[in-house]
């Protein structure tokens, strides 16, 4: 998704803004005991010297078990079943006001086709498709949310797309990265602001979720001129949220990534088996 400028100046800088509160902490692996740790070596001495007596006095009992060992298992050769979700899920799933600093606010959806991108390089056709895409290529439940800041900003859209399974989420990552490395500048035209060239590089991606990608859009002439526009997109399990960010500082950008996948992971697990 990407978002709709409400004025026709190009974006001033951006003053900081506070940093998005996080949601929940992630689980704490549990450790084991020295006192549980003896007693299980304990155990497996006493299983080993048993199996032992036994394969000595019965032969036949050892060729059995080890037949048994090569059989593979069912859950090993079994496909991970896809996961069927709705909007209304994943609606649950997107960043509310309650994870923004005070200031932001819940833009209504909008009638106009937002920020559209172009180019006549066929290298930038891929990344020119998917960035105008109303929803991810296969995706089978949609669900977004615009904020903003202010009439300056910053101004976040975030949107999740469910495909099903991890594999096609890994697929899309492993498309755009591809993508965005083959195209170096489009035409970005936005409702009554007008349009400029912008170049189109990637970044460093804030570190959550699967396989995170970032690229960053800059005007370098016309009426955006200084304009950025930054794209984040990471796999959550089976689905894949992605994050437009107008107007947002570095900090800005990681604290929402952090929020949004944290939020995210937590909701969608709860609600993976509905």
């Amino acid at each position: 998704m990407t978002p709709t400028l409400r004025s026709c100046a190009p974006l001033a800088a951006v003053a900081a803004v506070a940093v998005l509160t996080a949601c929940g902490g992630s689980p704490k692996a549990t450790g084991t005991s020295p006192a549980t740790s003896q007693a299980t070596a304990a155990s497996s001495t006493t299983s080993s010297a048993s199996a032992s007596t036994t394969t000595t006095s019965t032969p036949s009992a050892r060729t059995a078990t080890s037949t048994t060992a090569s059989q593979p298992s069912a859950s090993a050769s079994a496909r991970p079943a896809l996961v069927h979700r709705t909007a209304a899920q994943l609606k649950k799933a997107l960043l509310e006001l309650s994870d923004a600093p005070s200031g932001f606010a819940v833009e209504p959806p909008s009638k106009d086709p937002g920020v559209k991108m172009a180019s006549t390089n066929p290298r930038c056709a891929p990344f020119v498709k998917l960035s105008n895409a109303a929803t991810a290529p296969g995706s089978t439940a949609t669900a977004d949310v615009s904020l903003s800041g202010g009439q300056s900003g910053p101004f976040i859209d975030e949107s999740i797309d469910a495909l099903g399974s991890a594999a096609p989420v890994a697929a899309l990552q492993a498309r755009f990265k591809a993508a965005i490395a083959a195209c170096g500048k489009v035409a970005v035209s936005i409702p009554g602001a007008g349009t400029s060239t912008v170049t189109v590089r990637p970044v460093k991606p804030p570190r959550y979720g699967q396989k995170p990608l970032s690229a960053r859009m800059t005007a370098t002439s016309g009426p955006l001129a200084g304009t950025e526009i930054t794209l984040v997109t990471t796999g959550v399990g089976d689905t894949v949220l992605s994050l437009t960010f107008v107007g947002a500082l570095p900090d800005d950008i990681d604290a929402a990534a952090s929020v949004a996948v944290e939020k995210a992971t937590e909701v969608l697990r709860t609600r993976a088996a509905s």
